[in-house]
Order: structure tokens, then C-alpha cells, then sequence
């Protein structure tokens, strides 16, 4: 027969279905306390949440003490489930020979030594990794519990678990560790203005100089210095050498290698040792060499010229790597002739163009020349089209006309009359006639304003403007 009864657990009614032909009240309260025990469990083994598989709480033949142990572990280990079985019998075993233990009256020593035996032998079922983990896990347990602990309890908590830490990079020898132990105490007994952190690296800098250590416990704050660092100077060459694309990330590669070398070194390096500051020196020498570098594939060197211009327009112009190279060669070598006249003539003006004539024509096409020396003359040009447009401004011949359209047209007419004459330099018949088809196509608000000069001039102007003001 079947039959149905009702519980209150927990102010909760929970429906029971108990199938037996016969059954008696001693059997009714076994099963209720088997669900009390159930449920305390299903409420441990859901606020627990571990990330890894986890044994199945309805099939598993362990008690429940024994499941919650072991999804703890797991909770922080990502413990395979294959291994919290293993984990699970390891324990099952333990508590037997406790229990053994306590029903032959042995004392209590017999109990400690089989937690400690068992505890070691885990070893056999996790990894080292694993181990470390949980090892650390239950120091920080004990940190946390032990608020009303002295001091003394918690400073040893602290040295202990970085200790187990450093063992991950390279095992200290036992006399080392007896020595950062005693040292830290003793630190923290002399000056208490200081926080453990402090103290545990100056303990551990009395013991060894190996910079693996320091760079492992420092590692957050070498990761924050060099992020801030490298964000802040990657903007600031960005704004100086108004980078391209590429040389951001380029010139930004460098930039980070730098910052994050300053960081370990300032971290992993005791202050005010000359060896710190020698290889604080060599490192910025280095990087210097590297960031120049880079900032030449980009065309920003020391003084404008026709070559840094090519080579910052590159891919407008089309030109392939290899050619970049080349440039790039003759580029530095004019740069360094350029250096050294002005440090035997500080007074005098170093004159690029007859290098530049010798070599850009004949590696450029004439297409690519006449595209770079628009470039190169597009600044003096917008320079000029401003003025032109302030100009029509004064002179009341804006009616109709969009100040940026007609800026921008100015600018290019501007430039490709500058970019002719300095293409046919030697060549006075071919500048005329390339500049006279030049200003046919002249644009129009160009016209009117070549038109109203003929007539007056600006000067003829303001002085018009000015008796104007002094009849009224």
C-alpha cells in the first residue's frame, strides 16, 4: 500500500510518499531525520556554487559531511569530478580510523597525528597548484578568524602564506625562510608606522637580491605602473609627432616595453643602489634608441625635409617598403649632415634642397615628386587661403561663397602653384607654362579677388575704410 504523510521542517510543509505494506512510527521518524540531513545538505551544496563538477548528491554513497569537504575543495581547486571521488574515499577513510580511534579511548594525539597524515597524503590526489591554493585558502580562513588573535598570530599568518607563494617562483632554502621569519618580527616591533608589506620586502632583500622574487609579489603594481605610464606617454608622443596610424602602434609598442622595464626595475631594484641607477640608465638609452627608430618609419625627424614628408605620406603616395627604406637611409645621413653644420655654424642656415634634388626626383616618379610637394607646401598654402579669405571678408566678396569649401579650394590651388615651382626650379619655360594652365582652371572667389586687386589694393582699402569713419 502507499502511503502519504506530511512534515513541518523549517516552517515548510514538505510532502513525503513512503511506499511499505507495514510500517511503524520508528521507521517514520528515521526517515525524517535522513531529510533533515538531506536538506541541510542540498542548502550547503547550492550556497557553495562550485565553478567544477560536482558529485551528485543522490548517488553518491559518502556521508554528508564528507560531501560538503570535499566541494569546498573543489569549490576552490576546480576540482575534476573523477578526483573529488578520489578525495571523497580519501576522507571516508580518515574519519573511519578516527572513529576507530575514539572507540579504543585513544587520546587525542592519536586523532591530530591522523589528520595530519591525511592531510600530507592529499598531495597524492591534487595537483601542486591545487594544493598551494587550498593551503592558501585555509591561511586566509585562519586570517580572517583570528581578529582577536595577537599580533604575533597574525604577522606569522601573513610571512607563511607569501613564503608558500615565493616557493612557486623558487623554493627558499629552510635557513632563508628561519632568517626572513626573524627579521620580519623583528621589524615590526621596531617600527609599526610601516605596514607588513613593507617589512616582509625588506626581510626578504636581507636574504636574497634575486629580482624573480620581488618582480612575483609585485607584479600587481608593476602591471599598474606600466599601464598608466604607457597610456600617458603613448598620447603625448601621439599629440608631438602627430603619429599615423601605424606609428601609434609602432612608436606605442616601444613606449610599453619602456614603461613596464622602469616599473620592474623600480619595484624588484632596492633604492639608491648605483646598480639600480646604471640600469635605470642603460634602459632608457636603449628604449631612446628604439622609440627614434621608430619614430623615423613614421617621418618625424629633428628637421622638416622632402624625405620625412614622403615617408609620413607613404601610403597616399603608394610608395612600397622597400623604398621606405631607402629613404629613410638617406633621410638620417641628411639629418646628421644638418647637425653637424650647425654645430660648426650656429649662426648659419642649413640648406636641404640641393640633397633633396639630388635624389627624390630620380626614386619618386613624377606623379608621386608632384603629390609630395603639395604635401610638403600645404601648410603654407592653407596659411595663405586663410589670409585670402579675411581678405574677401574685408573687401565684401563672400555673398554666396562657404568659408571651408573655399578655403580648402584656395589651399590646393595654392599648394600645386608652390609644389610647380619648385618641381621646375631649374627649368624657368616649363614653370611658366605649367603655372599659366595652372591658373586657368584658377578658382573662382581666387578671381574675384585677383579682379578687386587690380583696383585696389589692401593698403588702398583700409585707407578708404578709414576716412569713411572719419566723415561720421
Amino acid at each position: 500500500m502507499v502511503v502519504a504523510f506530511k512534515c513541518r521542517l523549517r516552517n515548510k510543509i514538505v510532502p513525503i510518499l513512503y511506499y511499505q505494506t507495514t510500517f511503524n512510527i520508528f521507521l517514520i521518524k528515521q526517515l525524517m531525520n535522513k531529510l533533515f540531513i538531506n536538506t541541510v545538505f542540498l542548502c550547503l551544496f547550492f550556497g557553495l556554487r562550485a565553478t567544477s563538477q560536482q558529485i551528485p548528491a543522490t548517488t553518491t554513497p559518502f556521508a554528508a559531511g564528507i560531501w560538503v569537504e570535499v566541494l569546498e575543495i573543489a569549490k576552490i581547486t576546480n576540482l575534476p569530478l573523477n578526483k573529488q571521488v578520489l578525495l571523497a574515499t580519501h576522507f571516508t577513510k580518515r574519519d573511519s580510523l578516527k572513529l576507530a580511534a575514539l572507540l579504543s579511548n585513544d587520546n587525542n594525539k592519536n586523532l591530530v597525528s591522523i589528520d595530519s597524515i591525511y592531510s600530507v597524503s592529499m598531495a597524492g590526489i591534487l595537483t601542486t597548484d591545487q594544493l598551494k591554493k587550498w593551503m592558501t585558502h585555509k591561511i586566509y580562513q585562519r586570517v580572517a578568524l583570528c581578529g582577536a588573535e595577537s599580533d604575533e598570530k597574525k604577522a606569522s599568518y601573513y610571512t607563511e602564506d607569501l613564503l608558500s607563494k615565493l616557493d612557486s617562483v623558487k623554493p627558499l632554502t629552510d635557513v632563508q625562510k628561519n632568517k626572513v621569519r626573524n627579521s620580519f618580527n623583528r621589524f615590526i616591533k621596531i617600527d609599526n608606522n610601516l605596514g607588513y608589506g613593507d617589512h616582509f620586502m625588506t626581510a626578504l632583500r636581507s636574504v636574497t637580491k634575486d629580482t624573480g622574487y620581488f618582480a612575483y609579489l609585485y607584479k600587481t603594481e608593476i602591471n599598474r605602473m606600466g599601464a598608466t605610464n604607457t597610456s600617458r606617454d603613448v598620447l603625448e608622443y601621439y599629440n608631438r609627432y602627430k603619429l599615423t596610424r601605424s606609428g601609434t602602434d609602432e612608436v606605442g609598442k616601444k613606449i610599453q616595453e619602456r614603461a613596464y622595464c622602469r616599473a620592474t626595475i623600480f619595484y624588484t631594484l632596492p633604492n639608491g643602489s648605483r646598480y639600480k641607477d646604471s640600469l635605470t640608465a642603460h634602459t632608457e638609452k636603449f628604449y631612446d634608441a628604439l622609440i627614434i627608430s621608430a619614430l623615423y618609419k613614421d617621418g618625424n625627424f629633428p628637421h622638416p625635409t622632402q624625405f620625412a614628408t614622403a615617408i609620413k605620406n607613404r601610403q597616399k603616395l603608394k610608395i612600397d617598403d622597400n623604398l621606405v627604406d631607402s629613404l629613410i637611409k638617406i633621410a638620417v645621413s641628411l639629418e646628421q649632415s644638418w647637425s653637424a653644420y650647425e654645430v660648426k655654424n650656429p649662426l648659419g642656415k642649413f640648406d636641404p634642397k640641393p640633397y633633396e634634388a639630388a635624389y627624390l626626383p630620380k626614386m619618386l616618379s613624377d606623379d608621386q615628386y608632384m603629390k609630395l610637394l603639395e604635401y610638403q607646401y600645404e601648410t603654407q598654402a592653407g596659411e595663405w587661403a586663410i589670409g585670402d579669405w579675411d581678405e574677401l571678408k574685408q573687401r565684401n566678396l563672400t555673398d554666396g561663397l562657404d568659408s571651408a569649401y573655399t578655403i580648402k579650394e584656395i589651399t590646393k590651388f595654392n599648394s600645386s602653384r608652390l609644389a610647380l615651382q619648385a618641381r621646375y626650379a631649374n627649368d624657368k619655360p616649363m614653370m611658366y607654362a605649367q603655372i599659366k594652365a595652372l591658373d586657368a582652371n584658377k578658382p573662382a572667389a581666387s578671381k574675384k579677388l585677383s579682379a578687386a586687386r587690380a583696383v585696389d589694393t589692401p593698403d588702398k582699402i583700409k585707407q578708404k575704410a578709414i576716412e569713411l569713419q572719419l566723415k561720421w
